[in-house]
């Protein structure tokens, strides 16, 4: 597992004949580049750069696709893998720690008083 930056991956932006379902590593970073802030950059030239390549190429399914890739593109665990052409691509691991968290919060909450 890794930190990276990673954004959902499209043909007409990043290159290839199809969209395959999968995020484009952007950046990756370790522990210490982490705890360090050098991310917060990194992430903001991502998100403004994603976005002005949203705007001039619209996706052909998603009509609102400036504004899903502005959700989308954010720092995330990741287990990174490399395709036959090249690009570093990733699954998103993310979200098991937010549902760890969730199950967490609703298991350990004080009772409410009345």
């Amino acid at each position: 597992m890794e930190l990276a930056i990673a954004e959902p991956y499209f043909y007409a932006i990043h290159g290839g004949t199809v969209s395959i379902p999968h995020y484009l590593v952007v950046y990756t970073y370790s522990l210490d580049e982490f705890y360090d802030m050098y991310w917060q950059d990194d992430l903001k030239y991502a998100l403004r750069t994603a976005r002005h390549m949203a705007h001039h190429c619209p996706h052909d399914l998603i009509g609102t696709y400036k504004y899903f890739i502005a959700e989308h593109v954010r720092l995330h665990l990741v287990e990174v893998f490399r395709d036959e052409q090249g690009r570093d691509l990733c699954i998103l691991h993310t979200y098991k720690l937010n549902l760890f968290k969730r199950i967490w919060r609703r298991r350990h909450r004080l009772p409410v008083q009345l």
